[in-house]
């Protein structure tokens, strides 16, 4: 892998879905705040879909989605998150949650202090066009199985999952090849997964969310060959 500039902003990417996620102790006061900050949001997030009442264990949810559908905001007693389909680059991202999240936390006020987790996931799905999706998969990723598996040309899919730390920050990354049934593509999927499992005050948030943003990017380089990120410029 040649040197690289992690800051730089390609032309294209194959993110389908950037995720961030806040966590804190269940509080069920939260409902309270439901309706104040669906007002808040409602210009921008009009639509809140009703799911069909299941009795079950899990924690009452709420959702806002945007006008285009691209953009979600999900609230639970324990949990707020913000997912997008149209990222270009992390600072409008930054921008965006930092916006939501100060608004979900000046609505709560002092009912939550701290947060437990704090957690970025970039899921890349980029398809494999070529005659030999094999080919492909050498040429452009850095799979974490051993390549010599890949020479014979028979695999027709795998998935692997590493957990690593860094600086008491969980990181996740799954690779996964497979093809799919509706139309006999092939695809290569870079799942990333970086957070922190800890007591964090509120204040420290912003600088949590760029520090997990940079271990995810250096996770997303080394999973990626040269000739790869050649194509993202094209």
């Amino acid at each position: 892998m040649s040197k690289r500039d992690y800051s730089k902003i390609f032309k294209k990417n194959y993110l389908t879905s950037v995720a961030f996620e806040m966590r804190f102790v269940p509080l069920f006061i939260i409902k309270q705040h439901v309706i104040d900050f669906q007002r808040q949001i409602r210009e921008e997030f009009p639509f809140s879909p009703r799911e069909p009442f299941l009795p079950s264990f899990e924690p009452e949810k709420w959702i806002f989605n945007s006008k285009e559908g691209k953009n979600q905001i999900k609230l639970t007693d324990e949990r707020f998150g913000f997912n997008t389909k149209e990222y270009n680059s992390f600072e409008p991202f930054f921008e965006n949650i930092k916006k939501k999240k100060d608004l979900f936390l000046k609505i709560v006020k002092e009912d939550i202090e701290n947060v437990s987790r704090i957690g970025i996931r970039y899921i890349n799905e980029i398809p494999l066009e070529g005659e030999n999706p094999i080919d492909e998969i050498l040429e452009w990723f850095e799979p974490k199985i051993d390549k010599n598996n890949l020479n014979n040309n028979t695999v027709i899919n795998f998935f692997t999952e590493i957990r690593s730390e860094y600086n008491r920050n969980g990181l996740t990354c799954s690779n996964q090849f497979y093809q799919r049934k509706t139309d006999n593509s092939y695809w290569y999927v870079i799942d990333i997964d970086s957070y922190t499992e800890k007591t964090i005050k509120k204040e420290n948030i912003e600088n949590l969310i760029k520090e997990l943003h940079s271990i995810a990017i250096k996770e997303f380089h080394e999973n990626v060959t040269d000739q790869f990120l050649k194509t993202l410029d094209m």
